[in-house]
């Protein structure tokens, strides 16, 4: 009787232990959680930013580095429309400078051939000329004083320049005498005569 007791006790010693053995190793789990935590990073603390944050970090720099690049994009394309204009107005510059250029070669000629008119016109024979036609300009008369409303060398505002000059400058012509012609006629006349009293 003693003995079956003493087996008994034993064995429910036995199972004592290997019930404290089994819980005993049961709590083993979360330590090999916390290892695997410990591989695997410890949880990430209440409002701490997530470990993946330096890479958003490097995105992010990516994107301002695209919106830096199509700024500069944008600027050198304004740039490049701005230089295009820029050479377009000089070339018009310099073709209005040409035109003008031209136009005033132009009127300088036209002015020259309006000049050697009014000389002409001065030194023809009428009722009052000058012995040098330069003399008009020489001595005050400015050629627009001698065109008309076409632009063309009036014939009668000549020659009352010319009036006007040799009464105020009588050594720079003559007024031509209306019998003139007559006198001469009449001379002629008695040369003649005298030719054949001398016969």
């Amino acid at each position: 009787m003693t003995t079956r007791n003493t087996g008994a006790a034993a064995a429910a010693t036995e199972g004592q232990d290997q019930g404290g053995a089994t819980a005993g190793t049961a709590p083993a789990a979360p330590s090999s959680a916390s290892e695997g935590q410990g591989a695997t990073g410890a949880p990430a603390a209440p409002g701490s930013a997530p470990t993946g944050g330096a890479e958003g970090t490097g995105t992010g720099t990516g994107g301002g580095a695209g919106r830096e690049g199509g700024a500069e994009a944008a600027e050198g394309g304004e740039t490049g429309e701005g230089g295009r204009a820029s050479r377009e107005a000089a070339r018009y510059r310099t073709q209005l400078r040409e035109t003008e250029a031209e136009r005033d070669q132009l009127r300088e000629r036209v002015a020259t051939m309006q000049r050697a008119e009014a000389e002409r016109i001065a030194v023809t024979p009428g009722r009052a000329r000058l012995n040098d036609g330069a003399d008009l300009w020489a001595f005050g008369v400015e050629l627009e004083e001698l065109l008309g409303d076409d632009g063309q060398v009036d014939q009668r505002k000549v020659q009352n320049a010319i009036g006007d000059l040799i009464r105020r400058k009588p050594h720079l012509g003559t007024f031509m005498s209306f019998d003139q012609g007559t006198r001469g006629t009449r001379g002629g006349a008695e040369r003649m005569g005298a030719i054949f009293d001398q016969r």
